[in-house]
């Protein structure tokens, strides 16, 4: 509940990074960068100093390339690095097997804990970070880790209080320093659990180094290589955003019963040339895996009937399986601690959280795609072939980069919209596929409530969730969720007090959209139809939601309300009611709103 917020900011802020073109813009957006990181730091290392004081952080160790927790450790300090000006070395062994067997995460968590905390407390000079090994036998090594920078060291009577809790050593001279107090003591922590611990080395004034050393299983001795040339091209392309890879010969299936997702899905891959197959429910996955090879396949987790965990082990049973040994990621919206352990001990290769984004999905495409077809750095792509056009999948994409959404959609967050679709033409489609399901997908969640069939009734929020975060109708989607929660739990209450809200919100979304498809919207032959008549029971509904709404100060959901409800002919003896409810909305009068709507 505390990282989502965060996390949202940093998704929207990093539009802002790519597409701005205002200098001073930029300035702003990479200092809201910063604050984000730090805040969302010091929330994780108080939330993994709780989890490990009470006994539950648990060391699970499982297969990693080193390879990649060095890249990632270079992208993810580098910009703090650069920002202040400091010079970044990289000593790394170009012998260390690549392939090895450990806590991935928390050994990661140790050395960006290490790297951060120099970068932290280095004005000037330079960052060190050094990597080697030691052989313990034919299947083991020590993973040596060690930084060293130019900042200004530690007092030798201050280094036995470096570990004691939310202690910071030299306040009055490292005042303006952000951070909790708690990164070398839960780094010192988590090295005791994987039976390592740390070492310092500082010279007040002058310096620091810290170091490590952990045991590591080898999985596959071939050497990680030399990273200095990658760090310089990450340096160059710092900030400029392109895709990464393409791999025209490769071939994914995407297996979702949303149909909005795998547009969007499909979309954000379009550029990468990789040719995707789609399914919209496990049994079309089966057939399909049946008849034709793959080289990844993406599985929903929640889908009705059959979900994607059952789905996938049906699917490794099957006779005349043809992708017994095709990796296969688990998509899900419901991203919780431990969620990638759990996949992983299910059998997936992965897992992405929904709305999935275009860096995610192509690290992952990259690390499970066979190297032969991957082509790294080509460019910007000419090839007119576009992924997703093939015999296999419904969705052509639009050529034209010439469509325009209107500014001002009511209820339409654009640059969520923009930020999970990638662009307007995947916006289009999946605003058009949101707006062709509502009246089914309203009329099925209010007839699964009404029979308290609980299972059909999450899928179905869940699914609402998922589709209105995707098209950035942001307050729908928080309903939907609580909702979902509520169908999990079989909190009937619950879900009888506001689901009505939530239909009569989700509903007004047909008028909202209406703009956009003029031919849909009641013109024919030139002349304006006539309103259907708003039937007695929806007019309540939309007043007890009108009342919640005004009782928690929403007016834009309000606002919607109220464009909904005049798409309909409002009943004589109404009429003069609801005239003076709209009013009181347009004046913010919450008061006057909920005592007009007290008996509704």
């Amino acid at each position: 509940e505390i990282r989502t917020p965060i996390n949202s900011i940093m998704g929207l802020n990093e539009m802002l990074i790519r597409e701005t073109k205002e200098p001073k813009v930029l300035e702003y957006a990479r200092n809201i960068k910063s604050s984000s990181n730090t805040l969302l730091k010091i929330v994780s290392d108080i939330l993994d100093f709780s989890k490990i004081e009470s006994g539950k952080m648990e060391i699970i160790n499982a297969e990693y390339e080193l390879s990649s927790v060095v890249t990632d450790l270079i992208n993810m300090i580098s910009p703090r690095i650069k920002d202040k000006n400091l010079k970044f070395k990289l000593d790394i062994n170009p012998g260390i097997p690549h392939l090895l067997n450990g806590d991935e995460i928390r050994v990661k968590q140790c050395m960006l804990n290490l790297l951060t905390n120099a970068a932290k407390y280095t004005d000037a000079g330079t960052v060190t970070m050094s990597m080697d090994y030691e052989t313990k036998d034919e299947n083991t090594i020590y993973l040596i880790f060690r930084v060293k920078d130019t900042g200004i060291g530690i007092k030798p009577e201050d280094v036995p209080k470096l570990f004691t809790v939310f202690e910071r050593l030299d306040e009055r001279r490292n005042r303006t320093i952000e951070g909790s107090g708690l990164g070398l003591n839960i780094v010192s922590m988590l090295l005791g659990l994987m039976g390592s611990k740390l070492d310092v080395k500082s010279e007040y004034g002058s310096g620091s180094e810290f170091s490590f050393k952990v045991e590591q299983r080898v999985v596959w001795w071939d050497p990680i290589g030399d990273f200095d040339e990658s760090y310089e091209n990450y340096l160059q392309g710092l900030d400029n955003y392109k895709e990464t890879f393409h791999a025209p010969d490769a071939h994914i299936l995407i297996v979702d019963d949303t149909k909005m997702n795998i547009i969007v899905a499909v979309g954000l891959l379009k550029d990468t040339q990789v040719q995707v197959d789609t399914a919209l429910s496990a049994q079309e996955m089966f057939d399909m895996v049946c008849r034709k090879h793959y080289d990844v396949i993406f599985l929903d987790h929640r889908m009705p009937n059959i979900d994607g965990v059952e789905a996938f082990h049906l699917m490794q049973a099957m006779d005349g399986n043809l992708n017994l040994k095709t990796p296969v990621v688990a998509l899900t919206a419901n991203v919780v601690s431990g969620a990638r352990d759990f996949y992983i001990n299910e059998g997936f290769a992965d897992y992405l959280a929904k709305p999935v984004d275009s860096d995610k999905i192509e690290k992952v495409l990259i690390k499970l795609l066979p190297p032969s077809l991957v082509q790294r750095n080509l460019g910007i792509m000419t090839d007119t072939k576009r992924g997703g056009e093939d015999e296999n999948s419904f969705l052509t994409l639009p050529s034209s980069k010439n469509s325009k959404i209107p500014q001002g959609l009511s209820g339409i967050d654009f640059e969520t919209a923009m930020q999970n679709c990638g662009d307007e033409d995947i916006l289009l489609i999946a605003l058009k596929e949101y707006y062709n399901n509502i009246t089914k997908r309203a009329n099925d969640i209010e007839s699964y409530a009404a029979k308290k069939d609980f299972k059909n009734y999450t899928i179905q929020t869940h699914a609402l969730k998922s589709s209105s975060k995707l098209i950035g109708a942001m307050e729908l989607s928080e309903q939907a969720a609580y909702l979902e929660k509520c169908g999990d739990e079989k909190n009937e209450a619950e879900i009888e007090a506001k689901t009505p809200a939530l239909l009569t919100l989700y509903r007004s979304y047909a008028e909202k959209l209406s703009p956009l498809y003029p031919k849909d919207s009641g013109q024919q032959d030139g002349k304006k139809a006539s309103k259907e008549l708003i039937e007695e029971q929806k007019f309540s509904e939309a007043m007890s939601a009108l009342r919640e709404y005004a009782q928690s100060f929403d007016f834009n959901a309000a606002d919607s309300i109220v464009q909904m409800l005049d798409g309909y002919e409002i009943p004589d003896s109404k009429k003069e009611f609801y005239e003076q409810i709209k009013q009181y909305i347009r004046s913010g009068d919450s008061a006057a709103i909920v005592e007009a709507l007290k008996e509704c």
